[in-house]
């Protein structure tokens, strides 16, 4: 209710102001307005990722290091945040990485070597 009341003020407002048409000012705002919100949702999940990764004792710093990864090849991206759905790669990695400052991370293997080398040879 927040989000439509939000796109359905800056829609009204933006319409009054300038006198365009309402049609295109109403998918402006909501492409604009929904991107910061699905950005919010987002970093939710990876944060809800982190916290189920902890509670499990798996390492959450690799995911981290994904995310910094994603960042270096995304050079697109620069021009499109702003209407972008979805945080910056690099600022996902930094968000998650100041959580874990304060956490202790106890962390166990997932897989056994071998289990992790079969798996590694059937994708081959």
């Amino acid at each position: 209710m927040k989000k439509l009341s939000k796109e359905i003020g800056l829609s009204v407002l933006l319409s009054i102001t300038t006198g365009a048409n309402s049609t295109v000012i109403s998918q402006i705002v909501k492409t604009l307005s929904s991107s910061a919100y699905d950005r919010s949702l987002e970093t939710e999940a990876d944060m809800e990722s982190v916290k189920y990764m902890l509670n499990a004792n798996i390492d959450p710093r690799p995911f981290a290091d994904f995310l910094y990864e994603l960042s270096l090849d995304n050079e697109l991206h620069k021009y499109t945040y702003w209407v972008s759905t979805h945080p910056e790669s690099e600022a996902r990695a930094k968000t998650i990485l100041n959580y874990l400052k304060t956490k202790k991370i106890k962390s166990k293997p997932i897989l056994t070597n071998e289990a992790w080398e079969d798996f590694k040879n059937s994708i081959d």
